[in-house]
């Protein structure tokens, strides 16, 4: 019996550990184009616990959903393509936040892109910091603001946005389950001697 037992504890820690370290991939996005001038906020509602979006007041469409990241937010990732036929000349920037019910607006960063050729297109990955993870792992949803910040001169902030995602990583609730299993083992082998 007692050989089972560090057997089956053994299998679990073999089979847990990595998977409770890479944990469950979640991932929405938007695609489509949506044009924001200078001073103009666009919003994205990202929501990985269940299926569906509200609350967005752009022309980009939900194309991939997700539902079931629930639990304890390990890393995240917002993914934002942007698009302007004129980079080489503009000096286009973008401040972002994100809002949460009953926290209010967590910042994101403020970016600037100028005199580079893009070749039209610019993609910015943003890492969620531990702050906004909590925020998601309370909520297990929000929304993402996207503001092209103001500028005094005539088209000289203005961009599309191609595809706005958001990525996260949570743990798996089997490999949790597989890890309590085994320390219940390990509380039967102990009792036993």
């Amino acid at each position: 019996m007692k050989k089972l037992l560090v057997l089956m504890f053994s299998a679990v820690l073999l089979f847990s550990v990595p998977i409770t370290s890479h944990g469950a991939y979640f991932f929405e996005e938007y695609t489509g184009t949506q044009y924001v001038s200078r001073g103009q906020t666009t919003d994205f509602f990202f929501d990985l616990g269940i299926l569906g979006n509200q609350n967005t007041n752009t022309s980009l469409t939900l194309t991939t959903d997700a539902s079931g990241a629930a639990g304890s937010w390990m890393s995240g990732m917002i993914h934002i393509r942007f698009y302007a036929p004129d980079w080489e000349s503009e000096a286009a920037s973008v401040a972002m936040d994100a809002s949460f019910d009953g926290m209010g607006n967590l910042p994101l960063g403020s970016y600037s892109f100028w005199s580079t050729p893009f070749n039209e297109y610019y993609d910015l990955d943003v890492t969620l910091s531990q702050q906004v993870l909590n925020a998601m792992t309370i909520n297990s949803s929000g929304m993402l603001h996207i503001t092209a910040n103001w500028s005094d001169l005539v088209n000289f902030n203005d961009f599309d946005l191609k595809r706005v995602g958001l990525e996260a990583t949570v743990p798996e609730p089997m490999s949790l389950l597989l890890l309590g299993l085994g320390l219940l083992g390990i509380g039967v082998a102990r009792r036993k001697n």
